[in-house]
């Protein structure tokens, strides 16, 4: 499967990454290759334009979730602008997955990105 990667814009603590392809196990390097150097950039806030996205499975929507979890420890976040149909089922699959069973907010659906969809 193949997977592109590109920053399509970056603003003093804010950039724009838009993805499009298959986002899973053999690809999530590319994603994390891109995102990982962001933060020492000093990006705060991240948007992922992912209307191009055709597949993502629980590997890349974890690589996902540790992007947004690490945006949200710097005061910012991860906002993903419209997912595909593929990525809203999973969101909405991680989001009915139970608390940590310490009950801390720390359990998948505190640390999934929000999704922004179309119209």
């Amino acid at each position: 499967m193949e997977l592109s990667v590109r920053l399509a814009a970056v603003h003093q603590d804010a950039a724009v990454v838009e993805v499009e392809g298959a986002l899973d196990v053999s690809t999530v390097a590319l994603l994390e290759a891109v995102l990982a150097p962001l933060p020492g950039r000093g990006i705060r806030h991240l948007v992922l334009a992912a209307t191009g996205l055709r597949f993502c499975d629980g590997t890349g929507f974890d690589a996902l979730a540790g992007v947004h979890t690490a945006l949200a420890a710097a005061g910012g976040g991860l906002l993903i602008v419209d997912p595909s149909p593929v990525l809203q089922r999973l969101s909405l699959l991680m989001r009915r997955l139970p608390r940590a069973a310490s009950g801390a907010p720390d359990g998948p659906a505190d640390r999934m990105p929000r999704l922004l969809c179309g119209p």
